[in-house]
């Protein structure tokens, strides 16, 4: 027997949405009554009870902070943690909405020799002016990761690969070809797939096979990058997904999940462009949520955005479509087609 030590990390998740109903009653608590905090409920993350977390917002003079708060029941020095979460926060006055913050975090450390952190997320001066009544939201999406030491014991000699393995050897399979069944011609590149591989991830080629069976070419006519076909590809194979940053590359992903239904593809890059919904974007990201069958989240924050910051953004949509829920919206531009009679395979979202 031979031994090897290595680290795993474990990833922990928590979704949280903190309402707080006719802000008079906190608000005069925090500025009149000399009280310094207001906290959430506490949370365990049920994976590692041992760490806890709640949300809290402090005042100092005439200025709110909001702090995410973390502590755990009892110090673990073999174990290392960090954390990640993203923040947004806005305050809402009848139908209109003020956003306060939006924040996402970069690994913050949580070295398991401190019992205690707390991080100030943003601060919202002149408070005195929102004592009419409001209702503040704040939702928190909160990643833990913990990294352990793990020795892992195996035979000197094994005729059986690791299952570790497996996806590397999915890859080589996808990019060596062999045994292939079916060339995949996607803007112009092809590739040498498996209709098996295909079928068993994707409802859409399964049916496609099913009807036709004999066929040797399939050509998939959305115009994408060479990056945006093997990312798509390699989930396929291997489930493993890219760390994409350019949106536009996230967009035709996004879209070539849907049509050839890839859900679990799809929802991941849904989730990434939600985070990344600006007043320059949101009329465009609203109809790519709207095109291609948003299902987690991106198109009700392109909405939110949208009726915030509508004055602002010089979208080509009556502002009283803008005022009303986000079904008369939908229903407005799928009967409008001169407003979406762009291209939006052909779109593009300048980044900063």
């Amino acid at each position: 027997m031979s031994s090897l030590t290595t680290t795993k990390t474990d990833k922990f998740t928590s979704n949280y949405t903190w309402h707080i109903r006719n802000t008079n009653e906190w608000m005069k608590l925090l500025i009149e009554k000399n009280c310094t905090e207001i906290k959430s409920e506490e949370h365990v993350f049920e994976e590692f009870p041992n760490i806890k977390w709640y949300l809290s917002i402090s005042r100092s003079d005439n200025t709110l902070s909001f702090l995410v708060n973390t502590f755990r029941d009892k110090v673990d020095s073999d174990k290392n943690s960090y954390f990640e979460y993203k923040v947004s926060a806005q305050m809402r006055r009848g139908k209109h909405r003020a956003y306060w913050l939006y924040y996402e975090s970069k690994q913050d450390k949580l070295p398991f020799y401190k019992s205690t952190f707390s991080k100030t997320m943003g601060e919202l001066p002149s408070v005195n002016k929102y004592l009419n009544g409001d209702d503040f939201e704040v939702v928190l999406i909160y990643d833990l990761f913990i990294t352990n030491t793990v020795t892992i014991t195996k035979p000197v000699i094994s005729e059986k690969k690791p299952q570790l393995l497996l996806i590397e050897d999915l890859r080589n399979l996808l990019n060596i070809g062999n045994y292939y069944d079916v060339t995949l011609d996607i803007a112009g590149k092809e590739y040498k797939v498996h209709k098996a591989i295909l079928s068993a991830r994707s409802p859409f080629f399964a049916n496609f096979f099913k009807m036709n069976s004999a066929i040797k070419t399939y050509a998939i006519d959305l115009e994408v990058s060479k990056t945006v076909s093997e990312a798509f590809l390699n989930f396929i194979y291997t489930g493993d997904y890219e760390n994409i940053e350019n949106i536009n590359d996230v967009l035709k992903i996004f879209a070539l999940a849907d049509i050839y239904q890839v859900e679990d593809l799809k929802e991941i890059y849904e989730c990434f462009l939600e985070t990344r919904v600006t007043t320059e974007n949101a009329a465009v990201l609203f109809c790519y949520a709207l095109k291609y069958n948003s299902t987690h989240g991106l198109k009700k924050r392109a909405f939110e955005v949208l009726q915030a910051h509508y004055k602002e953004m010089g979208v080509n949509i009556p502002q009283n479509m803008i005022d009303k829920s986000i079904e008369v919206l939908e229903e407005y531009i799928d009967s409008e087609i001169r407003i979406i009679e762009m291209d939006l395979q052909e779109m593009n979202i300048n980044e900063e």
